[in-house]
């Protein structure tokens, strides 16, 4: 398994989400609004689902910007 670094920065002041793997950013699009708002760790299903379903993260930060 190679380890990938992750960002997903969601800007609600202009309703921006930009997504980047390895700093390269591989993802932009409007937000969808809304006064709540959160970020899931896990799995939904698999191809072939089974009793046995895995999800490993490591080193998760949550960061929010100043005012």
């Amino acid at each position: 398994m190679v380890p990938v670094k992750l960002n997903v920065i969601h800007d609600v002041e202009v309703s921006n989400v930009k997504i980047y793997v390895d700093g390269v950013q591989v993802y932009e699009a409007p937000g969808h609004g809304g006064s709540s708002h959160y970020s899931k760790f896990g799995v939904y299903t698999q191809h072939d689902p089974s009793c046995y379903m895995e999800s490993r993260w490591k080193n998760i930060r949550g960061l929010t910007k100043s005012s």
